[in-house]
């Protein structure tokens, strides 16, 4: 019974990896914006692990093609140190 429960979760985990609304090319840029900024905290909700359709603050999707059509970033996430 448990490796049929850790087969369950692994099946589970692909799919919704698999599931994801964000387009690549457009989270790697979304990444790399992030990163020009130097990682601020205001940013936090970007990673790689995540959905930027539906997990990132800041960013907007279209809901028909899931494309990034908004990015917002305040004063606070252009200051560099």
């Amino acid at each position: 019974m448990e490796h049929s429960s850790l087969l369950s979760l692994s099946l589970l985990a692909a799919s919704a990896a698999a599931g994801e609304l964000c387009n690549p090319d457009d989270k790697k840029v979304l990444l790399q914006i992030k990163a020009s900024f130097n990682n601020p905290e205001l940013l936090a909700s970007s990673q790689s692990t995540t959905d930027c359709c539906t997990d990132w603050y800041q960013v907007q999707c279209d809901q028909t093609t899931n494309r990034i059509i908004s990015l917002t970033i305040d004063s606070m996430a252009r200051s560099h140190p």
